[in-house]
């Protein structure tokens, strides 16, 4: 018996999509991301298991591992809060520090990122804790957050050279 409300792509055929469906999906995946953040933050990395995150998401615990391993979603988390959304931009490259590197002085440059950097740790702070948390108790994490922190490192990198390039700071900075 063949289903002939899907079309084969490989036949010649259109895809099957439903945006209904993928919105049902996107829904859930946010409903578990959201639990796994609150659970990471309150009860830490370590202590916090699939079932746990299935209770607080209210779905099942092979629709969590669905999404991902709990350290895929802890990564998926922590790049929830970072970005404040799930759009897959780097950090530096989001508005409120782009318009931080456009300023014309270096001061205010300092200034607007500073005040970018403040409302990611707001949003992402409490996650951080339980990455870095993670990353002691697994090699794996570990190496996540090594490049993590070298990321960092790459973002200040570029706070500087653009303070540089606007020339000395002004007197008392």
């Amino acid at each position: 018996m063949t289903n002939t409300g899907a079309l084969d792509a490989d036949a010649g055929g259109r895809p099957y999509a439903s945006p209904l469906r993928r919105a049902q999906a996107q829904t859930t995946r946010a409903a578990v991301l959201d639990a796994a953040a609150a659970l990471f933050v309150r009860d830490g990395y370590l202590r916090t298991t699939m079932k746990a995150i299935a209770n607080e998401a209210g779905t099942s615990v092979e629709t969590v591992y669905a999404q991902g391993s709990k350290g895929a979603l802890l990564l998926a988390c922590i790049d929830r809060a970072l970005g404040g959304d799930d759009a897959d931009v780097p950090l530096t490259d989001r508005e409120a520090f782009a318009a931080a590197f456009a300023r014309p002085s270096a001061e205010a440059t300092i200034e607007a990122f500073v005040r970018a950097m403040t409302d990611v740790a707001i949003r992402a702070g409490g996650l951080l804790v339980a990455f870095e948390d993670a990353a002691t108790a697994d090699a794996g994490t570990a190496e996540l957050w090594a490049a993590a922190e070298q990321d960092r490192r790459k973002d200040l990198r570029r706070l500087v050279e653009a303070v540089a390039d606007r020339g000395p700071l002004a007197h008392g900075w």
